[in-house]
């Protein structure tokens, strides 16, 4: 038999958050406001161990954005914050958002007009330097 302690970091007071030292700190005040407000603010701390943090993060959410930056994150030569992480991430769905849409426009003129990828990206006046990945993204599915 051992005895173990056993915390529920998101039911944490902010005053036991604020005593943690290390970047576990931000990862209790990630939990702790999501639980309280149902959205999290940032903080602008610097993190010292990001790869450890954003796989923490990853698995305790269960949300895979956070260990797809750390590559990224890791190289940069500002420090990492929270708040840089959260805006990668949100950067990056912005981005593949907007990637599905074209794509999406793309087939429904293709479909709609009965024409070939490239007339349709000719009708919806996609750029040159984007002609290539999306014909590929087309004619991939």
């Amino acid at each position: 038999d051992y005895r173990i302690n056993l915390f529920e970091i998101a039911y944490l007071t902010d005053e036991q958050v604020a005593r943690f030292k290390s970047d576990f700190r931000e990862v209790a005040d990630y939990f702790t406001q999501m639980r309280k407000n149902g959205s999290y603010v940032p903080s602008e701390r610097q993190i010292t161990h990001v790869r450890e943090v954003l796989d923490l993060m990853a698995v305790l959410t269960g949300d895979n954005r956070f260990a797809e930056h750390i590559d990224e994150l890791e190289r940069s030569k500002e420090g990492v914050t929270m708040c840089k992480v959260l805006d990668e991430v949100e950067n990056r769905g912005r981005a593949a958002g907007e990637q599905n849409a074209k794509l999406l426009d793309i087939r429904n003129v293709m479909e709609s007009l009965g024409v070939g990828v490239e007339k349709a990206m000719d009708i919806l006046k996609i750029a040159g330097s984007e002609r290539r990945t999306y014909a590929g993204l087309v004619n991939a599915n």
